[in-house]
């Protein structure tokens, strides 16, 4: 058995399956639902929680989550050493239906689940993330080497973040970071064929400038010899005169070439920046920031706030 800290998975739901769970939970709260809170301790001030939680029965949520769900059980056994398979198949289980919204300052201080009557247990938490709209947030912590660890994988801001800075570095990298794989292969694809242009043009301005420099020094030879001995004519003069201009024309054409390149690229770069800027700004927003872990003592700590 693989013993792990942490399982998580990405993009496990689609969009539309998010928004028919959504639905459901609305549609289908139990009235009877209440949220149990520990109380405080004595001398310890309530926690503050402004979140809404509702209860909806595991029976109109089964088909939906039930991959998730087979999921969850081949984790729990395999990575962690429980069999859970028998769990949430009753009807009457509640599924928690967690609301963080800005509107009210929705927030979940940082806590230690646990009961007053001492009791201990192994708790085992499956979250999902079923927000129709972008956040920033979502920070995951345990408690592993003596402090509290962030889990990056967890947090969409600090990878758009990564990302943010990714797209310094080369065009695309940041898209492929943020999971932009479209964006990251044009990005990446046209900085590659401006950086080709440029490589190629430099190529042949390096062996073109080299050109005109010997049909110039060619001239100038000629030049100097005629002048000495008058031995020259029209014709001849037309000739050398043309040779190097046209070995000039093509040294510039390659220079404008370079010039182009050079240009598209770094148009190209700042294109990618600005793009990845303006998809980190839709990409997350202020909504359901929230962070959990586990604690020195094995239990789960939480915060969520905004």
């Amino acid at each position: 058995m693989k013993k792990l800290d942490y399982v998580f998975w990405t993009n496990i739901i689609n969009k539309e399956e998010i928004k028919y769970i959504n639905n459901i939970c609305e549609t289908k709260i139990d009235k009877s639902f209440s949220d149990l809170r520990t109380p405080p301790l004595v001398g310890e001030k309530p926690l503050i929680k402004t979140s809404k939680v509702n209860g909806i029965k595991w029976f109109y949520l089964k088909s939906s989550l039930f991959k998730i769900w087979e999921n969850w059980m081949a984790t729990n056994q395999e990575c962690f050493g429980f069999d859970l398979y028998g769990a949430l198949m009753e009807h009457n289980t509640y599924v928690h239906y967690n609301v963080y919204d800005s509107s009210n300052k929705g927030e979940y201080e940082e806590h230690i689940d646990a009961t007053p009557a001492g009791a201990s247990d192994i708790k085992l938490t499956a979250m999902v993330n079923i927000s129709e709209e972008p956040y920033e947030g979502g920070k995951f912590c345990m408690f592993t080497d003596g402090k509290m660890r962030g889990i990056d994988g967890f947090d969409e801001a600090a990878k758009m973040k990564k990302a943010a800075k990714l797209a310094w570095i080369f065009p695309g990298a940041g898209h492929f970071a943020s999971g932009k794989t479209g964006k990251g292969v044009l990005f990446s694809g046209l900085e590659l064929a401006a950086l080709a242009g440029l490589a190629v043009f430099s190529g042949s301005y390096s062996t073109n400038a080299d050109g005109y420099n010997v049909e110039l020094s060619e001239y100038n030879d000629w030049s100097n010899e005629v002048q000495n001995t008058g031995a020259w004519s029209s014709a001849d003069l037309v000739t050398k005169r043309q040779a190097v201009n046209d070995a000039f024309d093509l040294q510039q054409q390659d220079l404008y070439g370079l010039i182009g390149c050079g240009a598209v690229s770094g148009a190209i770069w700042i294109w990618n920046i600005m793009d990845m800027k303006k998809s980190k700004s839709v990409d997350y927003s202020d909504k359901n920031r929230f962070s959990m872990g586990i604690n020195q003592y094995g239990q789960v700590e939480a915060r969520i706030s905004f």
